[in-house]
């Protein structure tokens, strides 16, 4: 192929110089040193290049994160055991969570489940009648000079249905959408549309007349005392002394949570909590409270359960045995149907809110003693300053002082990830 020999050129001197003698070999040494220089560049174009141009990025919105702590809860109330001495089939004459006076009759008692079943079929078929009455009584009542004021009302109606829903207070359902249905046909009257519900009434009245005969109870249930009903009992009524909730330990929070229910005595119809305020301990880290003291007001959130979010006082934080370790026993005097049936809950305390910017932590670093992020300007990276409000594993929140430059700003696109950056970086 050739021959390798010592050789001395003018201007020139090497070592070792390469002849090569044969055509085809040539070729094939200038197609590899071609290859190797096109490979070089590809990389130093597109690879390194390619880092700069497709930088991992987020952009920055200025929102409010809250710093929370889950653990799990139990619920004491004041309650007392509704007793049935009578036999038959329970029909509740009230809905789960509503409030009762002393000898209101909380359930009926039917000698029949089809004789129950009718009761029930006559309670819905007089709420229809008392609403198909109301609008004719509504069809002479109504001006067309207060259709504003039906409009409000509707809009009102329409408003109180939607809050008791978010409250998940169903026990209040049947009235609101009586409520709504009534204003809005009001408001149609008022816009001079006819609404004759006469052969309504007449088919309801009929099929309620028609079961009457089945429906005599044998006996009804009494409240001796007032409160808000329930119609289940779940056996945990009587496990704790409510009058010391206040001064309850870690070591009592424990066992309840793993407590088992009594036995529920025989004839039991439901419970009356006898108390309007109720109770949730539960057993928490002092540092992840840390900021909250005996008389504020926190959001807790009851994670399995459709009674969603809502707000408690802080009645005690009590000091336990295990160090680090504290119990806190949260009041509340809300109660709807959904939180009539709570006892042994997992929950998530909203400690406190921030407001800021929410940033990956890759991003945050220390450039000459600032704190700050990366931000892509453009072909421009640059370096913005951000203070730090809150962090941990998985978020740092970042606020800035307003009108100070070189600070984050909002919709800044911040570089996540990404090499050899500095400020001023052309990354073209």
């Amino acid at each position: 192929m050739g021959e390798v020999r010592k050789k001395k050129r003018e201007g020139i001197t090497t070592d070792i110089d390469i002849e090569i003698a044969s055509p085809a070999a040539k070729a094939v040494l200038l197609s590899l040193l071609v290859l190797v220089i096109l490979t070089f560049t590809v990389y130093q174009v597109y690879i390194l290049k390619g880092n700069h141009d497709h930088l991992k990025t987020q952009t920055a919105l200025y929102q409010t994160v809250s710093r929370s702590v889950t653990t799990q809860g139990f619920i004491i109330r004041e309650e007392q055991y509704i007793n049935n001495p009578h036999q038959g089939t329970v029909v509740p004459s009230v809905s789960n969570g509503s409030k009762v006076a002393i000898d209101d009759t909380v359930a009926r008692i039917f000698p029949t489940e089809e004789a129950a079943r009718n009761a029930s079929r006559v309670d819905e078929l007089n709420r229809s009648i008392d609403f198909y009455r109301s609008v004719a009584t509504a069809t002479t009542g109504v001006s067309p000079n207060d259709l504003e004021l039906y409009k409000q009302n509707a809009v009102e109606a329409l408003l109180d249905l939607s809050s008791a829903a978010d409250d998940n207070d169903f026990s209040r359902f049947s009235e609101l959408t009586d409520d709504l249905r009534g204003a809005i046909t009001k408001k149609q009257i008022a816009c001079g549309n006819t609404v004759d519900v006469t052969d309504k009434l007449v088919s309801l009245t009929q099929e309620r007349d028609a079961l009457l005969s089945s429906v005599t109870a044998s006996a009804a249930v009494v409240s001796d005392v007032s409160g808000y009903y329930v119609a289940l009992a779940d056996g945990y009524e009587a496990i704790t002394d409510f009058s010391g909730i206040t001064e309850l330990t870690a070591a009592d929070v424990d066992a309840l949570n793993d407590s088992t229910p009594a036995v529920i005595p025989a004839g039991t119809v439901g419970k009356l909590v006898t108390k309007f305020s109720w109770y949730l301990v539960c057993n928490v880290k002092a540092k992840e409270i840390y900021g909250i003291d005996s008389g504020d007001s926190i959001s807790v959130s009851f994670l399995n359960s459709s009674v969603g979010a809502i707000n408690m006082y802080v009645a005690a934080i009590n000091e336990g045995e295990q160090e680090g370790v504290v119990t806190m026993i949260l009041r509340s005097n809300k109660m709807n149907s959904a939180i009539a049936t709570l006892r042994k809950e997992k929950i998530r305390i909203s400690v406190e809110k921030y407001k800021g910017y929410v940033v990956d932590p890759k991003a945050v670093r220390t450039v000459e003693g600032d704190t700050g992020v990366y931000v892509k300007l453009g072909n421009i990276v640059r370096f913005r300053k951000i203070d730090i409000a809150y962090s941990d594993e998985d978020m740092v929140l970042a606020t800035c002082p307003d009108g100070e430059s070189g600070y984050l700003r909002q919709y800044d696109e911040i570089i996540i990830e990404g090499t050899d950056l500095y400020d001023g970086k052309n990354i073209d």
